[in-house]
């Protein structure tokens, strides 16, 4: 007696649901620069995901203590150095963000307003990162 596979109700609408949610993480970073800059080499391309995700780290723990020390050089200069990188990955709601940021702390302006936008930044930073470890994960699976 053999069993059959039978499909599970609804199993074309979770895929659907799965790809969808793809999708969207795929929208929120543009890797088109990165892979031309790496040639198409996979190993490169995910050096350099891991190095902005490094970076971006770096770039929330030293704004956050450039904010509590009332500090805006500090974040001034955090904020002028993770600009590129953010650029690079085409990041544009996290871009859009990080400018305000510099512009702000350039000008010595709202701490209250910069902290605001740090935590939105941060939240941002949650959904790239989950996109960007899932493009390495494509990448290491040859993708």
């Amino acid at each position: 007696m053999s069993k059959s596979k039978t499909p599970l109700p609804f199993a074309d609408e979770l895929n659907i649901a799965k790809e969808s949610a793809e999708e969207k993480l795929d929208q929120l970073i543009d890797l088109t620069f990165l892979k031309e800059e790496s040639f198409g080499d996979h190993e490169m391309l995910t050096f350099l995901i891991q190095t902005f995700i490094t970076n971006f780290e770096a770039f929330l723990t030293d704004t956050k203590t450039g904010i509590k020390e009332q500090d805006f050089e500090t974040v001034y200069k955090a904020a002028h150095k993770i600009k590129p990188n953010v650029s690079m990955i085409g990041a544009e709601e996290l871009k859009h963000k990080i400018n305000l940021i510099h512009d702000l702390s350039k000008e010595k302006k709202d701490l209250q307003e910069i902290s605001t936008l740090l935590t939105v930044s941060e939240k941002i930073f949650g959904k790239v990162l989950t996109a960007l470890q899932h493009k390495i994960k494509e990448l290491k699976n040859g993708n």
